[in-house]
């Protein structure tokens, strides 16, 4: 771990402190009256790699990321650059990168899982090397298992914070709220995915069966089946006319009456997307194009309660 590191550091700390304190220039001021018209943003450069290094569309400030594993068809692992040339302790590492700025220390202490849909809104301006992609991960591995590190790791990190009191300590903060939009954004696509997974391994089990839909059609009948709703005895039937495109889901109480205990309760599609809500023990859904059976239901928790087959074919 480098001393030296550590003294440029606050050096670095010091002066950065220094110029967020100057007062901002007025928009009136003349160094910002121009007639031209200002450039057209670059599109996106939606092809993602492993080795990217991407550019965050943040406008208030120049934020850089390297994609380091697809961890999933939709999902990555990055780590985010510091605005310093130094690490500012044993959670961050010098780059290889000695030109580009803004590009010489990885934050590996920030490093976090992002969505494929939120990087594909990012642009690329390069990419690291497979070397340093397996330093990077040996790295992020023996900080996560407090291994110790080797003489040639420690030669590219800093010396440890000393404390709360510690004066990086406001660099920390500072680098979490500068990323916050980002990662705020990258948390609610990732629930999302997260909750569409959940919908469709709750409901893989009940779409309708290809002999299913043969049979129907031969009987000029429409696609139905019969289950039960995880954790409880009432009934549920799950009808739909292709020709109508409506979805007719009914539930009956054990006399075979409907049922009124889950009204207001939402009825959802194998995605999540909401299909209707149960009324009276019923909910008709009209419109609804190629329907293939897969559903679950939503309470008012927002707890979700997946359907068993009982009976197949009508």
């Amino acid at each position: 771990m480098n001393n030296e590191f550590l003294k440029k550091f606050y050096q670095e700390l010091a002066l950065d402190t220094a110029i967020h304190q100057l007062q901002p220039l007025s928009s009136d001021d003349k160094i910002f009256q121009t007639s031209c018209n200002p450039a057209k943003p670059h599109p996106f450069d939606s092809e993602i790699k492993e080795k990217d290094i991407r550019l965050l569309p943040q406008p208030e400030r120049l934020t850089y990321i390297a994609v380091l594993r697809q961890l999933a068809p939709e999902l990555y692992l990055a780590v985010p650059y510091s605005h310093f040339l130094v690490p500012a302790d044993d959670r961050e590492i010098l780059s290889e990168n000695e030109s580009g700025l803004y590009l010489h220390v990885l934050q590996l202490w920030n490093t976090t899982e992002v969505a494929k849909e939120i990087i594909a809104q990012t642009w690329k301006i390069g990419t690291i090397s497979s070397n340093e992609q397996d330093t990077i991960c040996k790295f992020i591995d023996a900080l996560n298992f407090k291994m110790e590190l080797s003489a040639e790791q420690r030669a590219l990190t800093s010396v440890p914070m000393t404390g709360l009191d510690d004066p990086r300590q406001r660099y920390f903060h500072q680098e979490k709220a500068n990323l916050e939009p980002f990662l705020k954004e990258n948390m609610e696509v990732c629930d999302r995915l997260t909750l569409q997974d959940t919908f469709q391994t709750l409901t893989k089990e009940m779409c309708f069966s290809v002999e299913e839909r043969m049979a129907a059609g031969r009987e000029k009948k429409n696609p139905f089946c019969k289950c039960r709703i995880s954790g409880f005895n009432e009934i549920a039937t799950i009808e739909y006319a292709e020709q109508e495109q409506t979805l007719r889901f009914k539930i009956y109480a054990q006399d075979n009456s409907f049922s009124n205990a889950f009204d207001k309760w939402k009825l959802v599609g194998h995605s999540g997307e909401y299909l209707g809500t149960i009324n009276a023990g019923r909910c008709i859904v009209k419109n609804l194009t190629g329907f293939d059976g897969r559903c679950c239901l939503i309470d008012l928790n927002d707890d979700i309660y997946s359907f068993e087959k009982i009976e197949e074919g009508n």
